[in-house]
């Protein structure tokens, strides 16, 4: 008996360590903000000082930040959710994909063991019985919780994003996928209010990773969902393989050959061959295990197959590994296996003139490519090396594009964050771009630094280069977008994590934008816009950590994030008037004008 009770108690010591020190922390941050010089300097430390106790903070969004600071930090290797995981995995120190789909098909059975109801207690019970819609609700945020001091609608975690070739303003199919909500699908997207309903049918997970419309198929009815999401949470949870609809998503089949290949992962990224609808590519990457909607015990199978790029020529009858790089190991005396980013697939585009042509981003890889026309092999070639190291991985993520007989590359570099001795960061996230990609690999990366590279990104605030440096601050493993509409190769959209500390709402010393959680340019990169108020006042804003976008027609444009879905619908207007209001000057005063100068008439 003993030997049972043993690893509960020491469950509950750590818990009550963890809690006193949680007390002695708070002791000690209410001692040091009456301390703390209220400087721009120091305006980080004041800021994860006084949230909790500013009524003018959106605790509701940003509650993640000032509390764990990242989202990739909120392990609970303790408790009765761990307990109950370990027995359930007992004697394994994991939860088998196989014991997930034997308790799933158990559940659905019971309804089904005593048939059906005999008609006449069936018309009866139909006809006694009233029934009252107790849910979903719609989920409004009061003015008083959210940064903009606008009510607005907040839902779960959006990671896909897809929207039909053929949407135009009287029909348009647009596609989410949630992080725990499976899949939804609106007919009329760029209505006024769209309306949704669930299109998950046949998909036994609702952690979607991607969906996609197959280009090889016009009437854009044959689609792909990845399972699993990828965003490195920790209840981001591992999926099932690979689905296909050829219905619109009305309903699923499985892809065969995935199973064996992303069981356990998350499927991040999937591209189709426009030329071959039976080559498929598919990447993979770690993915969490056992915690949902309570954190339980994390630990990858040792049975799991290895993340990386896999193809398939057969319509995914069978998937191969096409290219990986190591991943972090497993260590199995760890509370949660240790093993988070390296190797995970992070970006993934065929080019639109050659789509023999491959590009893969990889967690702390960087960026590789397969061409036997520009590299003379079919082996992957680097073309963009990682930069500072990071804790929690360097997300790659990427726009390839056709610009006249040319093949543009822009790149997203999530780095590491260093500072200054002032408190200033003078190094972290960047963008980078090449204008012809048309190039041996040697040309553009040896491995070490990237010559044939331009970085767009600068630390001096007041040039074009600050906005969109260090974009993902200290999320980049979890918050980040680059992607560019087709036909317009010189607008590019940046999605990232809220610069909190140059919004009013927390009391900045030089708010000098509206907190550039999405940022566009028309000018390859050089320049940004901020996208992430509209012009109403309160302004409609966004939510802080954004994952996925997708476009439609005539510049509309939607977003996901872990607020649900926005849209822009393509007009824009001057913002700059509240510039002269915010008391900015120099540097500052240059960035308000020049990031606000356009942005959305609306968000919806």
């Amino acid at each position: 008996m003993s030997s049972v009770r043993t690893p509960r108690a020491l469950r509950i010591v750590a818990a009550l360590a963890i809690l006193l020190l949680g007390m002695s922390s708070m002791l000690a941050m209410g001692w040091r903000y009456t301390t703390t010089a209220r400087s721009a300097t120091d305006f980080a430390t004041l800021i994860r000082e006084r949230g909790l106790r500013s009524h003018a903070m959106p605790i509701a969004q940003v509650r993640e930040k000032l509390e764990n600071g990242g989202e990739a930090a909120r392990e609970v290797l303790s408790g009765p959710a761990q307990e109950a995981y370990d027995n359930r995995a007992y004697p394994n120190s994991f939860i088998s994909q196989a014991q997930s789909q034997g308790a799933a098909r158990a559940y659905r059975s019971v309804d089904l063991r005593a048939g059906p109801l005999p008609a006449n207690l069936s018309a009866n019970l139909a006809a006694s019985t009233s029934w009252k819609e107790i849910g979903p609700i719609t989920p409004v945020v009061a003015a008083e919780a959210t940064y903009t001091g606008r009510e607005t609608l907040v839902s779960g975690r959006v990671t896909a994003l897809a929207a039909s070739p053929a949407c135009s303003t009287s029909s348009c199919a647009v596609y989410v996928g949630a992080a725990g909500g499976g899949i939804w699908k609106s007919s009329n997207g760029l209505a006024a209010k769209p309306s949704w309903k669930p299109s998950s049918n046949g998909i036994p997970s609702n952690a979607i990773g991607t969906i996609i419309v197959d280009p090889t198929d016009t009437s854009g009815k044959t689609l792909y969902a990845g399972t699993g999401e990828p965003n490195g949470s920790s209840d981001s949870e591992a999926g099932v393989g690979l689905f296909k609809s050829t219905d619109g998503g009305a309903s699923w089949a499985v892809v065969p050959g995935s199973v064996a290949t992303a069981k356990d992962r998350a499927i991040g990224y999937v591209a189709i061959d426009p030329t071959n609808a039976k080559h498929i590519y598919m990447g993979t990457a770690v993915a969490r295990h056992g915690s949902s909607s309570v954190n339980g015990g994390r630990m990858t199978p040792p049975d799991a197959p290895p993340i990386g790029l896999y193809e398939s020529t057969d319509g995914g009858a069978s998937f191969t590994l096409a290219f990986s790089q190591p991943a972090d190991p497993v260590d199995p005396g760890s509370p949660n296996g240790s093993d988070f980013f390296s190797g995970g697939v992070t970006d993934l585009a065929l080019d639109p003139r050659d789509p023999a042509t491959v590009y893969v981003g990889l967690f702390n890889y960087g960026v590789w490519r397969r061409s036997a026309r520009l590299d003379g092999n079919t082996a992957f070639h680097q073309i963009f090396a990682p930069l500072l190291p990071d804790l929690f991985g360097v997300q790659i993520d990427f726009g390839v594009v056709a610009k006249g007989d040319a093949t543009r590359v822009y790149v997203g570099v999530g780095s590491a964050q260093t500072g200054d001795d002032q408190g200033n960061t003078v190094e972290g996230a960047g963008l980078w771009r090449v204008d012809d990609a048309n190039v041996p690999a040697a040309t553009l990366s040896d491995g070490t630094h990237n010559p044939g590279w331009k970085e767009l990104s600068s630390p001096t605030n007041g040039t074009p280069g600050f906005a969109s440096f260090d974009f993902c601050s200290g999320q980049c493993s979890y918050d980040m977008f680059v992607a560019s509409p087709p036909g317009h190769p010189d607008e590019l959209w940046l999605g990232g994590q809220m610069q909190y500390n140059e919004l009013v709402a927390f009391g900045s010393p030089f708010p000098r934008s509206n907190g550039r959680a999405v940022q566009r340019s028309t000018d390859a990169g050089v320049s940004f816009t901020d996208m992430t108020d509209d012009t109403r006042n309160p302004p409609e804003g966004m939510h802080p950590d954004q994952h996925a976008i997708a476009f439609g027609p005539e510049g509309a444009t939607f977003m996901g994030s872990d607020g649900g879905v926005v849209r822009i619908n393509g007009a824009y207007a001057d913002g700059t008037g509240v510039c002269a209001e915010r008391g900015l000057s120099g540097a500052d005063l240059t960035d308000c004008l020049s990031w606000l100068k356009v942005i959305p008439k609306t968000i919806d």
